[in-house]
């Protein structure tokens, strides 16, 4: 597959990781980062990681064929268990909006939704769904599309850190970042839970600037010099036997002035968030049915020292720092790179990674180079031919008086313009004249195939516009359209009208005109003040029996 760019727009700093073209596994060859201004323990705002992201891609040059992906934040996003009670996707593609429904508070036509099948039970399904804002999405999208950027995957940050977990036993994968903590419980490279804790490093970092009254970044820089197990267990820090005035850290180093209250804002800090981290494992583990067998730690947080050694007696499970592959391995700062790696590796594998380029924001980059490819394809067939008929008559008209020298010059020509035609079938008396008029037929024929698709209008707009002309007046019937799909063999929609009465209305004012006979209505519920059905109009001879149609 093409070479792949994952995009990691943290909250302090924005990640790239290029991966290469040949690596199943999205092995990366290459990495670039870009700090963003932050203030507090918050998140820097969209468009100032954009605009780093803008810097680092005016640096790394043109990337072309590159397959772009990104993640959207879980703390933004609704995740879903659903236990289905049949494993069709169909089945549960039609049925799970309407399980959502009331799962949610909230209206699901202002939601994208991607799901997977995460494990089989039975004669059903558990499913895991998630239901990302438009809006978010949207932002998001708008943003990278005005600095040239479309990525043809929007992943679910926590579903992709699952790509981090390694091995049959359950993995707890936990992202430490500057303003979230992200926990995804994984099997075999698949997250089967998630959840986003609003607290990250940057809280720690306040915490100490304001017991030491110091700048952020100077807080930041004495956060990460100091080690954990001092924080939790004030007796690690010992007196330098060199130095009696001096405290050493477990670490041997000097400590800082004012040490005390530094460990003592670290460990008030501390507390609440291992208390939250412990609670939502314990909560994933029995929504799940299973036991973590392993913690891995990633993200600018994992960097703390003695962290992993302190969320292993907390929680009684191995913890370890994440370990990555490819050209990441030896990079100091590893864990800050781990979740652009994981949307790499998910990127260049495929399968069943969620992704918010659905509907309206549906992934379209594909479709436009092979419509412009077959655009110039046929210009340039169109001109060879036409030039190869005019060199033709030119050539035949100037060498009248040789006939033999117009055959080889016409052979010459026929052969240039159709490298398939051999020279001696194109030498035959008559030969040539005939093999042009099939070759311009057989052009003609691609010509007027076109012509059929694209025509004066295209297809697709020509469809809506019948379909909306026969649609009754309003205000007479007042029409919502929610979803709407279409196919080679029907359109389908699903719609709000102001009363059953109107949706009888529409669904007689469509059968009136010939085409749209066979229009059927269907699923007619009361939608608040409204009623909510589906329409299913076949577009080819036969009824299409029950088809409630495709979600758009």
């Amino acid at each position: 597959m093409a070479s792949v760019i994952s995009i990691d727009l943290g909250s302090s700093s924005v990640k790239l990781v290029l991966s290469g073209a040949r690596s199943a596994r999205g092995e990366s060859l290459e990495q670039r980062s870009r700090p963003v201004a932050v203030s507090g323990a918050t998140a820097s705002p969209l468009g100032a990681r954009l605009a780093a992201l803008d810097a680092l891609l005016q640096d790394l040059g043109p990337q072309e064929g590159a397959v772009w992906a990104t993640t959207l934040g879980a703390e933004s996003v609704s995740v879903r268990l659903v236990d289905m009670p049949f494993a069709d996707r169909e089945q549960i593609g039609r049925a799970l909006p309407f399980e959502l429904e009331g799962l949610v508070p909230f209206d699901l036509a202002d939601f994208l939704l991607d799901w997977r099948i995460s494990e089989l039970r039975g004669g059903g399904a558990r499913v895991f769904a998630a239901l990302a804002p438009k809006a978010e999405v949207g932002a998001l999208l708008g943003g990278l599309d005005a600095i040239d950027v479309d990525p043809r995957l929007v992943m679910l940050d926590t579903d992709a850190l699952g790509a981090l977990a390694r091995g049959p036993g359950v993995t707890a994968v936990v992202d430490v970042g500057h303003s979230r903590t992200l926990l995804a419980v994984a099997r075999d490279g698949q997250t089967l839970g998630a959840r986003a804790l609003s607290f990250g490093g940057g809280a720690l970092t306040v915490a100490i600037a304001q017991a030491l009254t110091l700048p952020d970044e100077e807080a930041e820089a004495l956060k990460l010099g100091l080690h954990l197990a001092g924080a939790m267990r004030p007796e690690a820090i010992s007196i330098n036997p060199q130095a009696p005035d001096e405290q050493v850290t477990p670490s041997g180093q000097a400590a800082p002035p004012d040490l005390e209250k530094a460990l003592v804002a670290l460990r008030e800090g501390l507390t609440p968030w291992l208390a939250e981290l412990r609670g939502s494992l314990i909560g994933l583990e029995d929504e799940l049915g299973v036991g973590i067998d392993e913690l891995v730690l990633c993200g600018g947080g994992a960097l703390l020292g003695g962290l992993p050694e302190l969320l292993g007696e907390e929680l009684g499970v191995p913890v370890r720092r994440v370990e990555l592959s490819g050209g990441l391995a030896l990079a100091t700062d590893a864990p800050r790179l781990a979740l652009a790696q994981a949307v790499a590796q998910r990127a260049a594998a495929g399968g069943t990674s969620l992704s918010f380029r659905q509907g309206e924001f549906a992934f379209r980059g594909d479709v436009a180079i092979l419509r412009s490819a077959l655009g110039y394809a046929l210009v340039a067939v169109g001109f060879f031919a036409v030039a190869a008929l005019a060199m033709f008559a030119i050539r035949a008209v100037g060498l009248a008086q040789d006939t033999g020298a117009v055959q080889e010059e016409i052979a010459g020509l026929v052969t240039g313009a159709f490298p398939e035609v051999t020279a001696d079938r194109a030498k035959q008396p008559g030969m040539a004249r005939t093999i042009l008029l099939e070759k311009n037929d057989a052009l003609r024929a691609r010509v007027d195939a076109l012509s059929a698709v694209v025509g004066q209008d295209p297809p697709v707009l020509s469809l809506l516009k019948e379909i909306s002309e026969q649609m009754p007046a309003h205000p007479e019937v007042v029409i919502d359209v929610k979803e709407m799909s279409l196919s080679a063999k029907a359109v389908s929609f699903k719609a709000e009208t102001n009363g059953f009465e109107s949706a009888a209305k529409i669904e007689e004012a469509l059968q009136r005109f010939d085409r749209f006979k066979q229009a059927r209505k269907g699923d007619e519920k009361k939608a608040g003040d409204n009623v909510s059905f589906s329409m299913t109009i076949p577009l080819g001879e036969a009824p299409v029996e029950g088809a409630d149609g495709e979600e758009g």
